[in-house]
């Protein structure tokens, strides 16, 4: 007798086709797999559809790809060397590119060749840094670092990154939202020299010898090192400690 070995998949698949083709010719609907199966298969298709359709789904969704809505004044220093002052500015955080609106249309430049970019906001200017996921100013570039405050030695970074936010709409009781959502979110970093850290709850370890001094006046004040403003008094009071 010959034996046929058959994978637990292809059962599992043969098994639902032969119970739905019984179900089906009772005249009655088709059985759902048990829900642990039915929910795997869930996410793996959700998943599936965020990798192959991210795209399609980001060109279609609400919300803004800029850094900031309005052009805004500022300098750009390229990656060769150049600078063009007082230009009308707009960085598209999507296409990893910025905007420039000059009296012959509006032209761009690749994040890639660019060093850094000055812009002014409400009453001062913003520097952006070039850097890469796990350093700057080392010629690797896949995002700007806005940079937020420096200490002699550290630097407080903040960068802006472009979240989707799928649309959670249920027709059974027409409830929620029908359009994909496109939402910024900001996170900090320490940079010490070209090297970055991820600012978390208790990266105070960045701080090195100051860590626990620095650790507790954050107690005393009740300043939490993953909030911006917080992280900013924070290295403004680690900058004055010797």
């Amino acid at each position: 007798m010959r034996t046929i070995k058959l994978n637990l998949g292809a059962a599992l698949l043969i098994l639902a086709f032969v119970n739905g083709n019984a179900f089906a010719q009772r005249g009655e609907k088709l059985a759902l797999p048990p829900g642990d199966y039915f929910h795997n298969q869930q996410f793996a298709i959700v998943k599936y559809d965020n990798i192959t359709e991210i795209t399609e789904r980001i060109e279609n969704a609400t919300g803004s790809i800029y850094l900031n809505d309005e052009w805004a004044t500022g300098t750009l220093y390229t990656s060769s060397g150049h600078v063009l002052q007082d230009s009308q500015l707009k960085y598209d955080i999507k296409h990893d590119v910025m905007e420039i609106n000059t009296p012959d249309g509006v032209k761009v430049l690749q994040g890639r060749y660019i060093k850094q970019f000055e812009l002014q906001e409400a009453n001062q200017k913003a520097l952006y840094v070039s850097g890469s996921d796990n350093d700057v100013a080392t010629g690797l570039h896949t995002a700007f670092y806005k940079v937020l405050a420096s200490a002699k030695d550290l630097k407080l970074l903040s960068r802006t990154e472009l979240h989707l936010k799928q649309s959670n709409y249920s027709p059974q009781f027409d409830v929620g939202s029908k359009t994909d959502k496109l939402v910024k979110k900001e996170k900090l970093y320490i940079a010490q020299g070209n090297n970055l850290t991820k600012l978390e709850k208790d990266s105070f370890s960045v701080f090195g010898g100051k860590a626990d001094k620095v650790k507790a006046y954050a107690k005393d004040k009740k300043l939490k090192l993953q909030k911006k403003e917080d992280a900013i008094q924070l290295l403004r009071f680690y900058a004055k400690l010797k």
